[in-house]
Parts: C-alpha cells; sequence; structure tokens
C-alpha cells in the first residue's frame, strides 16, 4: 500500500470516528433532553371548578422519580391547567400520582367594625381548601394519571372531593 492510499484511508478513517462519535452525543442528549408531551386539563371539587391553586405530577415510575424534576401547573380562575416540567412546556410519558394544593386564604370577608360598646369585631376566618387534604399529599392522595403521547380528550381532568 502506497503511502498516500495509507493517509488518505487514516482521513476517511478518523472522518468517520468523528461523525459517529457526534451522532452519539446527539443521541444521547435527546436533541435537547427528556421528551415532553403536552398536558393540561381542568380540576373539579364538588362539580365546580377550583378557582386557583397548584397541581404536581410525582413520578411513579422508579428511575423518574430518582429524578429531580418539578412537574407543576398552576390553577386558573376557571379551574384550568397547563403542566410544565422544569419550567418547560409539557410532562414526560408515564405514570404519576397527583397533589393539588388549593387554598382560600381569604375565604370570607370579616366585619372588623365594632364601636365603642359595640360588639367585639369578629375574627378572621381561617384559610380553607378548595378540595379534600387528602389531595395534597403524594401518599395520601387517589389521583393517578398516565401521561401519553395521545391524549383522550379530558384524560387529564382531575376531579376532587371537597
Amino acid at each position: 500500500m502506497k503511502r498516500e492510499d495509507f493517509v488518505r484511508q487514516s482521513h476517511f478513517r478518523c472522518g468517520l470516528l468523528s461523525l459517529l462519535c457526534l451522532s452519539i452525543a446527539v443521541f444521547l442528549s435527546g436533541c435537547g433532553g427528556l421528551k415532553l408531551v403536552p398536558v393540561e386539563g381542568k380540576v373539579t371539587a364538588g362539580n365546580a371548578p377550583v378557582p386557583k391553586g397548584e397541581v404536581i405530577y410525582w413520578p411513579q415510575d422508579t428511575e423518574k422519580s430518582k429524578d429531580k424534576r418539578e412537574i407543576k401547573g398552576t390553577i386558573g380562575a376557571d379551574g384550568s391547567y397547563k403542566m410544565t416540567t422544569n419550567g418547560k412546556t409539557g410532562v414526560p410519558p408515564g405514570p404519576y400520582k397527583v397533589t393539588i394544593n388549593a387554598m382560600d386564604l381569604n375565604p370570607t370577608a370579616t366585619d372588623m367594625s365594632g364601636g365603642l360598646g359595640g360588639a367585639p369585631p369578629k375574627a378572621a376566618a381561617p384559610p380553607r381548601s378548595y378540595v379534600n387534604q387528602k389531595y395534597n399529599d403524594p401518599n395520601t392522595t387517589d389521583i393517578n394519571i398516565t401521561v401519553t403521547e395521545n391524549p383522550q380528550p379530558g384524560q387529564y381532568d382531575l376531579k376532587a372531593t371537597r
């Protein structure tokens, strides 16, 4: 084999090796990381929309549960929510337990009047939850969701009790 042919083959092999390494790096990085699918739904309690709060998805897949991803959504005034993962729209496919944290911090307007000789002012009412307290904890919630790439309409709607 001539030296020129050997050099040409060496450059060719080097180029192929570089291309292979680049391809592997792109594959492992997933072109930006973890695959996320859009997740949105409505939160209701007693057939009424929950007007504010937060929804959190807790991964049930043992590998995903080791990750420290923040998978949450804010509940809008109409009960709607959209999930994000570490601030990016969507959720990795798989099974999740769901918690709902929805507190009314000012449940009733209180009468703080009460003049001289009048009745003492009423104390502020304690905060109340829009949903049953069992939905606040991933160990007690009974809401389970499986995130899929092609969800059925209403698949991510959450129906809680008060």
